[in-house]
C-alpha cells in the first residue's frame, strides 16, 4: 500500500512487527512495520518514523522515495527513546548511503550507527544528495571514514548537518581499508568533507585513524565546526583546508597529528583551545592569506606559520581546571578572561555561556563563570567501543 495522503503522519517501526503491515497499519505502533527501510517507504514530506528500541541489521542505502521540500516540511526518522535505536549492517559498503536527488530534507535523530561489520564508510552524502541531518547520534566503527561528504560527477553534497554527534573508532585497531575513491586511501577521518556549507555543531571526536576532521580543499567553501571536542585521533584534530570555513568554540587536544591544519584563504578560527597536541605543527600550522585567528588558546604546542596578535594566548599557562581530566574551563585568574576582541560569530562559549560575563570575552572555548552544561562532554581515552 501507498504511504498515506495526510501531512504529518506518524509510523512506527518495532522489532516485533511486521513488514508485511500495510502504511496505514503501521500508523499504530501495536502494528508496526518490522525494518526501518520498509518504515521509511511510507514517508512523505512532514512524516516521522518512530522507531523503538533495538539494534537493526539492516544498511540502508538511498532509502528514500520521497523527498522532504524544506526544514520546515522535512522527513524524520527518530529514535522513541534516545540512544536506544542501533542501525548495525551485517555486510554493507556503509551503513547509511545517500548519493540520490531524491535524499534531502532528511533528518535523523537519535540513531546510533555501529559500522563495524562495513567495509567503507559509517555515513555516506555524495553528490546530489543534500540537506541530510543528523542528531543525537553516534557513528562508529568505520573502515574508511565515518562520514564521507563528498562531491561526485561534479554535483556537491551542500547543507547537511550533523549536531550533537560522536564520531570515533574510524579505522581503529583495524586496518584502515580503501575505497572507490582512491586518493583518499589510508586516510581514515572521523569526517571528510569536500561539499559547502556543511555545519557540524556539537561534536565529539576521537579515536579516530586519520584526522578528526578534514574539510577538503576540492572547491568547498563556507563550511562550519563549532562548540566541538576532537582529542585523541591519530592525525590532525581539525583540518580546515577550503576557503571560508568557520573554526569556532572547539577544544582541540592530544591529537598525534597536531591540533589545527588551517588553508587556502579568509577562514575564522575563534575562541578554541588547542592543548597538547604532538607530530607535526603542534597546535596550530596556518598557510594560505585573508584567515582571522582571534581569542584562542595555544598552551603545551607550537604554532607555525602564524604572528598572533594579542588576542590570543600562546605558550602562557591559562590555568585549566583540570586538563589531565578533560576539563578545559579557567580557573579564577587565568590570564584568558576579560582579554578577547567582541567577535559576531563567536558570542556564546562551547557550553553555550553567553559573552562576556566580564569586562570583554575570555579567551578559549570557555567563558569563566559560566554554569552551563558541556556541549558534548569530553571522553577519557578508550581503547575500544563497539555498540553492541
Amino acid at each position: 500500500m501507498s504511504p498515506s495522503a495526510g501531512h504529518a503522519a506518524t509510523y512506527y517501526v518495532s522489532q516485533t512487527g511486521s513488514d508485511s503491515n500495510s502504511c496505514s497499519l503501521a500508523a499504530d505502533q501495536f502494528t508496526a512495520r518490522r525494518t526501518i527501510r520498509a518504515g521509511i517507504s511510507c514517508l512523505v514530506a512532514g512524516d516521522t518514523l518512530v522507531v523503538k528500541e533495538g539494534t537493526y541489521n539492516e544498511a540502508l542505502n538511498n532509502p528514500f522515495s520521497n523527498t522532504g521540500t524544506s526544514w520546515n516540511n522535512k522527513i524524520t526518522v527518530k529514535s522513541e527513546s534516545p540512544g536506544a535505536v542501533v542501525v548495525k549492517p551485517a555486510n554493507a559498503d556503509d551503513a547509511m548511503r545517500f548519493d540520490a536527488s531524491s535524499q534531502k530534507y532528511i533528518e535523523f535523530d537519535g540513531i546510533k550507527i555501529d559500522a563495524v561489520n562495513v567495509s567503507v564508510y559509517g555515513v555516506r552524502i555524495w553528490g546530489q544528495a543534500h540537506h541530510i541531518r543528523f542528531r543525537n547520534s553516534a557513528i562508529l566503527n568505520a573502515a574508511n571514514q565515518g562520514v564521507s561528504i563528498l562531491k561526485d560527477g561534479g554535483a556537491s553534497p551542500d547543507f547537511n548537518e550533523f549536531i550533537k554527534v560522536e564520531v570515533a573508532y574510524t579505522a581503529w585497531n583495524r586496518t584502515c581499508t580503501g575505497s572507490s575513491d582512491g586518493a583518499k586511501d589510508g586516510y581514515c577521518h572521523g569526517f571528510y568533507v569536500s561539499g559547502s556549507n556543511n555545519l557540524l555543531d556539537g561534536i565529539l571526536l576521537h579515536h579516530n585513524n586519520g584526522y578528526g576532521v578534514q574539510f577538503y580543499p576540492q572547491g568547498n567553501r563556507g563550511n562550519t565546526i563549532r562548540n566541538s571536542v576532537s582529542h585523541s585521533n591519530k592525525g590532525t584534530g581539525i583540518a580546515s583546508l577550503g576557503n571560508d570555513n568557520k573554526v569556532i568554540n572547539n577544544v582541540v587536544y592530544n591529537n598525534d597529528g597536531g591540533g589545527l591544519l588551517i588553508t587556502e584563504s579568509n577562514c575564522l578560527v575563534y575562541n578554541n583551545t588547542v592543548y597538547n597536541n604532538s607530530g607535526g605543527w603542534g597546535g596550530m600550522n596556518l598557510q594560505g592569506s585573508g584567515h582571522k585567528i582571534k581569542n584562542n588558546i595555544f598552551f603545551q604546542n607550537g604554532v607555525s606559520g602564524a604572528s598572533l596578535d594579542s588576542t590570543n594566548l600562546n605558550g602562557t599557562n591559562p590555568q585549566f581546571v583540570d586538563a589531565n581530566n578533560g576539563n578545559f574551563r579557567l580557573q579564577a585568574g587565568s590570564p584568558a578572561i576579560d582579554r578577547g576582541s567582541v567577535l559576531p560569530e563567536s558570542n556564546t562559549a562551547i557550553d553555550g555561556t553567553p559573552r562576556p560575563q566580564g569586562a570583554a570575552p575570555d579567551i578559549g572555548a570557555y567563558e569563566f563563570g559560566g554554569s552551563g552544561a558541556d556541549i558534548i562532554a569530553p571522553d577519557p581515552p578508550q581503547n575500544v567501543k563497539v555498540l553492541q
